[in-house]
């Protein structure tokens, strides 16, 4: 559902007034805790920290320097380096940061053929790199604490950045969008404890209502046509729901999830994230050609988009990463 989300936000993005659908951008987010809780999980289970990077390396690798030289070949995309050493949100913040140039103007003009959407695979990685280290480091008795300071540092950081770079895309950066993989690091070190409220099944149904009161009273939404790249002033408040529901669930799944094409969908929501925008001039091409395809002229990438990019990871998957995924694990 969360990688529906996100395909519909970028594809919509363009030819939907944002105030309608700029609440699908905290789809990203979710993702972020999500592997934040997800990262702990396994350090809490296996802290053998080779295992570990060999395990994410064949994980991650593989496929993203496939997606990403198969564009580079067929596009020419440009910041070629930034992609390929996960450096590329650090350019972009760097690009939008200062004055007004002609530098700006192309790195913005291709954004959504460009992989622009890959900065946060490069918070992610910068993340699955530093974490992990950090963890095998710290004694046990002092990892909460150390996360906790960690969280104030990032949330003392934003409010610095976006006083001093207001017009800047500062939520490309770990420390800003390091907040959420916190609050899910703490969230698997949460579900250690025995609370019974984690059990409760009013806990997910607050969340979500936290989530919808604080989407409806947002201002500023013209803001968002970017993303998660301009982030929220309250970006914690909306980090702390989105961490309640995934502590919720992780006690009180919801049955529906477990079915099996949403669970077939999740195997391939890595590739299909990779793939997604790089699709776009196939998409134009086949709407060109088929305009009945478009569900209505005001989204008319709103059903092949998703559609293509599914198709287009699920050949990726049977290719290559399915396998090399099944043999990471033996």
């Amino acid at each position: 559902m969360l990688l529906l989300a996100v395909l519909e936000f970028h594809y919509c993005v363009h030819s939907v007034p944002i105030q309608k659908i700029w609440f699908l951008s905290f789809a990203l987010p979710c993702f972020f805790v999500l592997s934040g809780f997800l990262i702990t999980r396994l350090l809490l289970h296996d802290s053998h920290l080779k295992r570990f990077y060999i395990r994410r390396g064949l994980r991650i690798f593989p496929v993203y320097y496939a997606v990403v030289l198969t564009a580079w070949a067929v596009y020419r995309i440009p910041y070629l380096f930034w992609h390929l050493t996960y450096l590329f949100n650090f350019k972009l913040f760097a690009a939008s940061a200062g004055p007004p140039g002609p530098e700006v103007a192309t790195f913005m003009a291709h954004w959504d053929t460009n992989g622009l959407h890959l900065w946060s695979m490069g918070v992610e990685e910068q993340f699955y790199l530093l974490y992990p280290l950090i963890w095998w480091m710290t004694p046990q008795a002092y990892r909460i604490s150390l996360l906790c300071l960690a969280l104030v540092a990032s949330i003392a950081f934003r409010s610095w950045i976006s006083a001093s770079y207001p017009s800047a895309d500062y939520g490309a950066l770990l420390p800003v969008a390091g907040e959420y993989l916190i609050w899910g690091c703490l969230a698997a070190q949460i579900e250690q404890k025995p609370l019974s409220w984690l059990r409760s099944a009013w806990l997910a149904p607050a969340c979500i209502l936290g989530l919808v009161l604080l989407a409806c009273t947002e201002v500023g939404l013209e803001r968002y046509w970017l993303g998660q790249m301009t982030p929220p002033p309250r970006q914690s408040l909306y980090a702390l729901c989105l961490t309640g529901l995934i502590l919720s669930l992780a006690h009180r799944p919801w049955r529906w999830l477990s079915w099996k094409p949403l669970t077939r969908l999740g195997k391939i929501s890595y590739g299909t994230y990779l793939v997604h925008p790089f699709l776009n001039p196939l998409v134009d091409r086949i709407l060109s050609h088929f305009p009945w395809l478009s569900p209505t002229p005001a989204a008319p990438r709103a059903l092949v988009g998703p559609l293509l990019s599914l198709l287009v990871a699920g050949a990726l998957w049977i290719s290559f990463e399915g396998r090399l995924n099944r043999w990471r694990l033996k």
